[in-house]
């Protein structure tokens, strides 16, 4: 992969010093090389302007089979911790979407993460919630997945991908598809209001990310 373009939500983000460019996997090259914890890190950041405006960073990241991805909150710069989720495309967690991991591998949803923003009880004051995370999940299956964030998938299409396997446009292989080849009309289908933007997202965004993901940062 060779240096690309930033989106430009992304631009200020790039300045605060988020340096991890969309698309792009940890350290700019496959596979991500897991850190001094034994994991490989995806930021969940939240604009403190008031845009409601959410990401993981990295948008994208390019895995080897066996790797762990931990999703943790990040209040660095322009980032404040609001609470996130990790939550994979599967019609079991997200009722009436399409299957956007590869068939046969197991589903990951970290549940609500919430962050120092945020109260620490649900909505009716009932139940604490004491998963401030972060969360962990080890891919095994090669493949494409996605996933999104349940509080802000609508909100800015809070969503990213996790490709195991040095997989990209030219390089299909096991696990490409459903991902990388489902039909997205569904989601619209399933859920009008925010199906809309989570739709655009993926095939926008991230589908492009993976196909040509020497347009997003280092690596192939």
């Amino acid at each position: 992969m060779t240096e690309g373009s930033i989106g430009a939500n992304m631009q200020p983000m790039m300045e605060m010093g988020f340096h991890a460019m969309a698309g792009s996997p940890a350290m700019d090259e496959y596979p991500a090389e897991p850190n001094d914890d034994g994991f490989v890190d995806v930021a969940m950041i939240a604009y403190d302007d008031g845009t409601n405006n959410y990401h993981f960073m990295p948008h994208v990241v390019w895995v080897e089979p066996g790797t762990t991805v931990r999703w943790a909150h990040t209040a660095e710069g322009i980032s404040e911790r609001r609470t996130h989720s990790a939550t994979a495309i599967t019609p079991d967690l997200m009722t009436g979407y399409p299957r956007l991991i590869p068939e046969g591998a197991s589903h990951f949803d970290s549940g609500l993460l919430p962050g120092s923003h945020d109260s620490e009880f649900d909505a009716v004051g009932e139940t604490e919630l004491v998963r401030y995370g972060p969360y962990t999940h080890t891919f095994e299956e090669r493949g494409v997945y996605f996933y999104l964030c349940q509080p802000h998938y609508g909100v800015s299409g809070m969503a990213g991908a996790v490709v195991v396997g040095d997989l990209w446009e030219e390089n299909q292989g096991d696990g490409w598809s459903p991902g990388m080849t489902a039909d997205l009309s569904p989601i619209v289908e399933a859920d009008p209001v925010n199906g809309p933007v989570i739709k655009e997202k993926i095939e926008g965004d991230l589908r492009t990310m993976v196909r040509h993901g020497e347009e997003g940062g280092g690596g192939h």
